[in-house]
């Protein structure tokens, strides 16, 4: 049953199978309490951010521009891929809603600038990049959605947003158009449909492929033993060690799970640990709560501050019903490091995590380009220190003295003559002169 219309309670019995299944489940249900709502950071990540803003503008001075992390969101069309972003950077910009809405990848450059306590986006248009509000970058990302659904099209090229935040690390999100179910496309009258749901597949394999990007795999489903999302990811990562899967509106399979057995099946997640042994991170369990931030009646919050305060509440309640479901199991069976668990806030600290281990292991590259770098231009400054030297007065005066003094030796023997030449390069002997001369002269 559900009280007050929010995540249903439960009163259900534990049985001997369903005791098994929570020791399975358990390590989702580390619910410990954590230092501030999911967008925010903490002190430690923030000296990171800082350091590594500082080193990266260091290479950008020596021509050596430092990657930062990138992490490629896929899932099919209406799975709240764009809602799981804008949850985790803590505020709304993107367009939502049903069917498919974005189709164009969007290059979320995030940038964690200390003085900003509010968001700074820049849009790159045209080959430039101009400042805009929160507004109008939603305006125009809707605008550009609408322009290529009116064309019945996909577009493969990046809109390209950065963001200067305070509460957000260094890393691009890249939000891909929603995949199409390629069978029902097949089956399709619009003759337009198949095309799209293959050029949406060619696109999204395209920007899963570079080695470096961190797979986000988002699913709305309650079935682990297969997905059509996870078949795809597969074919570009086979041991899915650089993909974290994130199962999205957990509060609406609470109302639909109908026992503790299904619950705790679906929360184990079983088949999907046993096909991927390698799994990167997850999966995660997370819920958006509905509404969109704005000024009119119909929007759900007036600020970005309401929508995240309605954040925390539904991470909250949806941890409380578990605790209530699960608690009986869980203090015998947690431990430290879960790979999986519940809620924006252990998303976002477990992406941040994982880009704290990228950072550092990018620094033995990063140094050794640097200490390369330092190399070069010491050895150039080397040399342009003898160069220097000799441009020295001292030395310059010399070569201009014996300059002037072998200038005016010539000199005077120009002006004096001479008979001993070299008549190599300025005349003839005599013999040639006769020679040239002709009959006439030759016995002279």
């Amino acid at each position: 049953s559900r009280a007050g219309g929010g995540v249903p309670t439960c009163r259900w019995k534990h049985t001997a199978g369903e005791a098994a299944m929570l020791l399975l489940a358990a390590p989702l249900l580390l619910l410990g309490a954590h230092d501030g709502p999911a967008w925010q950071g903490s002190p430690q990540a923030d000296g990171l951010y800082a350091a590594y803003n500082q080193l990266a503008a260091f290479s950008q001075q020596c021509q050596l521009p430092i990657k930062t992390p990138q992490i490629v969101v896929v899932g099919q069309q209406t799975d709240g891929k764009s809602a799981l972003i804008e949850a985790l950077m803590g505020f709304q910009f993107n367009h939502v809603g049903g069917g498919t809405k974005t189709r164009r990848p969007i290059a979320l450059q995030m940038q964690y600038r200390a003085e900003c306590e509010e968001p700074r986006c820049f849009l790159f248009e045209g080959g430039r990049e101009r400042q805009v509000g929160l507004q109008e970058l939603k305006a125009y990302i809707e605008a550009e959605n609408s322009r290529l659904e009116a064309e019945g099209a996909f577009e493969a090229e990046e809109l390209i947003v950065r963001m200067d935040y305070k509460y957000c690390p260094n890393l691009s999100i890249i939000d891909t158009p929603g995949l199409l179910d390629f069978d029902s496309a097949a089956q399709s009258t619009a003759p337009s449909a198949a095309t799209n749901a293959r050029a949406v597949r060619e696109l999204v394999v395209a920007q899963m492929s570079a080695a470096e990007r961190v797979i986000l795999c988002v699913e709305e489903t309650r079935c682990w033993q297969s997905s059509a999302v996870r078949q795809l990811v597969g074919e570009v990562d086979p041991t899915f060690g650089r993909t974290v899967v994130v199962s999205t509106k957990l509060d609406t399979k609470l109302a639909q799970l109908s026992g503790t057995s299904d619950l705790l099946h679906f929360l184990a997640a079983r088949p999907l640990r046993e096909s991927h042994p390698r799994l990167l991170g997850g999966p995660f369990f997370t819920s958006v709560p509905s509404g969109r931030v704005g000024s009119s009646p119909l929007h759900g919050f007036a600020t970005d501050g309401e929508y995240q305060d309605a954040l925390a509440r539904t991470e909250h309640a949806n941890l409380e019903y578990l605790r209530e479901v699960a608690a009986p199991a869980a203090d015998a069976a947690t431990q430290p490091g879960a790979r999986s668990a519940v809620g924006i806030s252990r998303l976002r600290r477990f992406l941040e995590d994982l880009l704290r281990e990228r950072y550092l292991m990018s620094l033995t590259s990063i140094i050794g380009q640097l200490q390369a770098a330092r190399e070069r231009t010491s050895q150039q400054m080397a040399q342009a220190d003898e160069l220097l030297e000799e441009l020295a007065p001292s030395r310059l005066r010399g070569l201009c003295s014996k300059y002037v003094s072998l200038f005016m030796e010539r000199y005077d023997l120009t002006i004096a003559g001479t008979v001993a030449t070299d008549t190599a390069p300025i005349g003839q002997t005599l013999a040639q002169e006769r020679a040239e001369a002709g009959a006439p002269f030759s016995d002279a």
